[in-house]
């Protein structure tokens, strides 16, 4: 789907592991949808979770910079 990212590559982008993003997915932090039942998996809206991640960024004590994962 155009304009959304699977948990992986939320966790990936925000360094979380991915049961920490399914878990924000349950108490409704950011909109996301399971297209195909269990076979597909969740899939995150992009436009709320950047929102969302954003806030979390500022919300740092240190004012730190989020920093991407390198790939592997």
């Amino acid at each position: 789907m155009i304009g959304t990212l699977t948990v992986k590559e939320a966790a990936e982008e925000t360094g979380a592991n991915p049961v920490t993003i399914l878990r924000h997915i349950r108490r409704g932090t950011f909109s996301a949808c399971k297209p195909l039942s269990d076979r597909g998996g969740w899939r995150i809206f992009e436009e709320p979770f950047r929102r969302w991640w954003s806030s979390q960024v500022g919300a740092t004590s240190n004012g730190a910079q989020p920093t991407r994962r390198k790939q592997k």
